[in-house]
């Protein structure tokens, strides 16, 4: 399975019929880069919470001296069911695999 949304089957509840899948991204949406993230369960979901490092800028060795904490800004939290949360980690592998040098895929 690739990122074809038009693989993932959506049910609708009236019908029980599956529906295709049209994706709309809009233009204005940003693309952040996250450098921690972290993964939490629930009794229901499971939820990735995705965090951006906020660097102070010290130029000196004294100003580093005082910085007490870096902070870490959250970007996103996405919740997944269970079974969402499989499909999710299974896209995953398959474009990791996808991006990994041939000579580690065969070992």
């Amino acid at each position: 399975m690739t990122g074809d949304l038009s693989e993932i089957p959506i049910i609708t509840i009236k019908t029980q019929q599956p529906k295709s899948v049209e994706v709309f991204i809009p233009e204005d949406v940003i693309i952040e880069y996250s450098d921690i993230f972290t993964v939490q369960r629930t009794s229901e979901e499971i939820i990735i919470s995705f965090l951006q490092t906020q660097l102070p800028i010290a130029l000196t060795e004294e100003a580093d001296s005082k910085i007490d904490a870096i902070e870490c800004v959250c970007l996103a939290r996405i919740a997944f069911t269970p079974a969402r949360f499989e499909l999710f980690l299974k896209l995953l592998q398959d474009s990791s695999n996808q991006i990994k040098p041939e000579s580690q895929q065969s070992s």
